[in-house]
């Protein structure tokens, strides 16, 4: 299939990398060209440098005979120009990515596929969507409804008291036969193995396992996987973004009780006329006080979904901390390492696998063929310098121009990700 991504940015690179490794035939547009770097040296597709809602980019593309445009470029003006023209010049299917909810709110009104754009999809939609279904469920950390909730799949990590737990698939459904579920893939706990289970597969301990049922099967569902399910009456918001805006709306409506804490002032008043049955907060979500004079622990729900564009501070403003892997491990590495005697071993378990405890995941190990490896020079001494672009606006910078001891040379994680936390 000849598919054509316009935008290079996280969603888009990684459209990219997904199919090119179905092997498609992809071509990615992107109007930065720095964008494209890495699309250019770690995958095997057509790179393209230009503004994607461009006829002349397009034809250059050969959008004309593509199978499917997917444009989800920042900018949803550009998204759709750009699937509009692919679509006159002869692509077979278009998609275009928005941001602004109201396009899905109203798409029964206007005929898109008229337009020539003949999906349209809205990230912010779909969080707000995941954030009720997982608030409906929350014993599952991952959901998906099929033909408007007739089916749903749940995905949920296996504690120890799972009745289930050390059963194969064939005696689990014996012996709770009255349940009505189909388990459809098996992550093992510490592995990337994902197993399609079969009568025989045992079910165990850390297990993330992906379930399918009905609606009527959820409830049994739950107390099979050892949870009771909580009656869920308030939720607490922090951020009035637009999915934190949506989240509170489609809450209230439900009869949920809504508190919602936004840190912009004018924001706040204005969120609270358009939301007259949440009570929003103007205040800093971070402040420990204000959310224990909001009474968070009464809370059943707590939700955070601000952005790094509602939270950025001025500098001067920023809470003292760093940033990046490349400054923090040599701090860890002298203090553990030198002056506590931490073995290498040791220091790595915790700062590549400790945060699964925090998820409520069974504990990882080290294994072979893994990506998490750092090339690290502990001697290494350097600067951060005030030109460096891995730091983002919002990043405080208290090593700047002091000298360092320990250097990361080099990483396995995919795109890099230890400059850019």
């Amino acid at each position: 299939m000849k598919i054509i991504i316009a935008g290079a940015s996280d969603v888009g690179l990684h459209l990219a990398k997904l199919l090119s490794f179905e092997s498609q035939d992809i071509t990615l547009i992107d109007s930065v060209k720095e964008h494209l770097t890495y699309a250019e040296t770690h995958l095997d597709i057509r790179t393209i440098h230009g503004d994607p809602s461009a006829l002349a980019v397009l034809k250059k593309a050969d959008a004309g005979d593509s199978d499917m445009m997917i444009a989800v470029t920042p900018t949803e003006t550009t998204n759709l120009m750009c699937c509009l023209l692919s679509k006159q010049l002869g692509c077979k299917r278009t998609i275009a990515r928005v941001t602004n909810i109201e396009f899905d709110k109203y798409k029964e009104d206007v005929d898109f596929h008229s337009l020539g754009i003949d999906e349209l999809i809205s990230p912010e939609e779909l969080a707000v969507k995941e954030i009720q279904l997982l608030i409906n469920e929350s014993a599952f950390n991952n959901s998906y409804e099929f033909e408007d909730g007739a089916l749903t799949m749940m995905g949920t990590t296996l504690q120890e008291s799972a009745p289930f737990v050390g059963k194969s698939v064939k005696e689990a459904a014996a012996v709770f036969s009255e349940v009505h579920f189909m388990p459809i893939a098996i992550k093992r706990a510490g592995t990337q193995t994902t197993l399609i289970p079969r009568g025989d597969t045992l079910f165990e301990a850390g297990d993330q396992v992906y379930f399918t049922s009905s609606k009527s099967g959820m409830d049994a569902l739950n107390e099979l996987i050892g949870y009771t399910k909580q009656e869920i009456e308030s939720v607490m918001i922090l951020g009035g973004g637009r999915i934190g805006k949506k989240t509170a709306e489609d809450l209230c409506q439900r009869g949920m009780r809504v508190k919602l804490v936004e840190s912009n002032k004018e924001k706040a008043i204005k969120l609270s006329e358009s939301l007259p049955n949440t009570l929003v907060i103007h205040g800093d979500g971070r402040n420990a006080e204000l959310l224990l004079e909001e009474n968070i622990g009464g809370m059943d729900v707590f939700l955070a979904v601000t952005d790094d564009s509602e939270t950025k501070l001025p500098a001067n403003k920023r809470k003292k901390g760093i940033s990046c892997h490349n400054l923090v491990l040599p701090l860890l590495w002298d203090q553990l390492v030198r002056k506590s005697g931490w073995e290498v071993e040791k220091l790595w378990e915790k700062i590549s696998f400790g945060p699964s405890k925090f998820l409520n995941q069974a504990e990882e190990k080290l294994s072979l063929n893994s990506n998490r490896w750092l090339l690290f020079d502990p001697d290494k001494e350097w600067y951060q310098s005030h030109e460096e672009k891995i730091l983002t606006t919002s990043t405080n910078q208290p090593l700047k121009d002091k000298k360092i001891l320990g250097k990361v040379i080099d990483c396995g994680l995919i795109n890099q990700a230890y400059q850019n936390d």
